[in-house]
């Protein structure tokens, strides 16, 4: 077993090497371009009611589908998880504050990425057995490229990566209920596990509902227990705006807590966290959006930018102000209880926020991954395969509950980029459709921005 999880290791190391990160980062400066720098066009964008009926859907298709802000909602509850608590204290104590400023960066260009990804999604897509949209990176590879064998095995590396993510957030779930609130590990899992099997019950339906309750609320409650940190400690918000920006290109290592770290530190770790957190690159959020109602796929392309903006932008970036402006990377060096170190400085008993969060962020993404799953098994025109999935889903969070997760990590890792690799590819190879259909839509001409227009059917 040990020499597996070596292989999966090693294996994991190189692919997530800096020549994957740079090549996501290179694939968003590029779609910037290709799209005309979209992600800044878009704000006037908004004021001339690109999401204008956003929260509404048609009355065709037997309700099948979903609204644009659901699936916005939905996408978020997927790619929003610990790691926008965790993985962002990690950022910093490896990274330095500078971190912050990298990720940042990361996320600018990552829109445009999402953008695109999003864009063909809807463009490209098929239904499930119910009738159902299904979309994602193996159905824009195999029906827009005409990569079909691609496709199928992205759809094989998703179903494997989705697997692994629900071993892992559910194990998150059940240490933190135990550290937090001493709850027995099992009977956490199996509260989870009825909760989850409420869920899916009611299908991909059930689960956009669930989020466009959820994904506010849990967004809304970290973000201003941040500010009210940041309130408490406002005196040390310039310094703490100096140390991100000096950090992010300081060309000298530094000293004590921050010693060793220097530009390049700091860019490694915040870039491999914005892109890991947003998931730009990976084409899941096409999953998730596919199934939107839209008059044009580039106006569901936008609520990727808004996506984006929401899990880094300001979720990550609340985790990395509390921890910067509170100083307590500077005494703590535990990435899994630092930002709940920050909120207990201000309030005792403020740290259960984190924890609360952590629960919450952990969960949503766990609905999503059964989805993913189930779109996965879909694509492989297996439909027996995905209601016996839905079967046997709880009990897989019961497994990663009550496991060690260490192999399962690099296992996860591997698929994942293994999944990145050919998406990017078939990204590039799309960028002339995207393109076109950028024009397409932002072409005042055809109307799709004119004031008053509301969403409509797919085109």
């Amino acid at each position: 077993m040990k020499t597996i999880e070596m292989i999966f290791e090693r294996a994991a190391d190189f692919l997530w090497g800096d020549w994957l990160l740079f090549a996501l980062l290179g694939l968003g400066i590029f779609y910037t371009i290709v799209t005309g720098g979209i992600q800044f066009r878009c704000i006037p964008l908004i004021a001339r009611g690109v999401f204008k009926g956003g929260r509404k859907t048609t009355e065709n298709d037997e309700g099948k589908n979903c609204s644009s802000y659901q699936a916005l909602c939905a996408a978020i509850a997927s790619c929003v998880g610990s790691g926008n608590i965790v993985g962002v204290s990690t950022a910093i104590l490896s990274g330095g504050p500078g971190a912050l400023f990298w990720m940042w960066f990361a996320a600018v260009f990552g829109m445009a990425t999402k953008f695109g990804e999003i864009t063909m999604g809807v463009r490209y897509h098929g239904k499930d057995a119910q009738g159902n949209i299904a979309g994602g990176p193996m159905y824009y590879i195999a029906k827009g490229l005409n990569w079909k064998g691609i496709g199928a095995l992205v759809a094989i590396l998703l179903f494997i990566q989705n697997c692994g993510a629900t071993l892992i957030q559910s194990n998150t779930i059940a240490q933190v209920s135990g550290e937090a609130f001493r709850a027995p590990v099992l009977l956490t899992a199996v509260i989870v596990a009825v909760i989850m099997s409420l869920i899916i019950s009611g299908g991909f339906k059930r689960l956009v509902q669930v989020a466009q309750n959820v994904s506010p609320i849990m967004a809304g409650i970290y973000i201003v227990a941040g500010l009210i940190v940041l309130a408490a400690n406002a005196g040390q918000i310039p310094d703490m705006f100096a140390a991100v920006f000096e950090g992010a290109f300081s060309l000298k290592a530094g000293t004590g807590a921050l010693a060793g770290i220097t530009i390049k530190e700091a860019m490694r770790f915040g870039v491999a966290r914005g892109l890991y957190s947003n998931e730009a690159g990976e084409g899941t959020a096409a999953v998730l959006h596919s199934s939107a109602q839209v008059d044009h796929p580039a106006r569901q392309g936008f609520y990727g930018i808004v996506e984006v903006f929401v899990d880094t932008i300001l979720i990550c970036s609340t985790t990395g102000f509390t921890v910067l402006v509170t100083r307590v990377n500077q005494v703590h060096d535990n990435a899994a209880t630092l930002t709940a170190a920050a909120f207990e400085s201000v309030f005792p008993g403020m740290q259960y926020v984190t924890y609360i969060s952590l629960l919450l962020f952990a969960g949503t993404s766990i609905m999503s991954q059964w989805y993913f799953g189930h779109i996965s098994l879909t694509f492989l025109n297996k439909p027996k395969w995905a209601s016996v999935y839905r079967v046997i889903f709880p009990f897989l969070i019961i497994l990663g509950s009550l496991s060690t997760i260490n192999l399962v990590w690099s296992v996860q890792d591997v698929a994942l980029g293994l999944l990145i690799i050919p998406n990017i590819a078939a990204l590039i190879f799309l960028a002339p459709e995207v393109r076109k259909m950028t024009k397409e839509f932002l072409d005042p001409k055809n109307g799709y921005i004119a004031p008053g227009r509301r969403s409509g059917k797919k085109k």
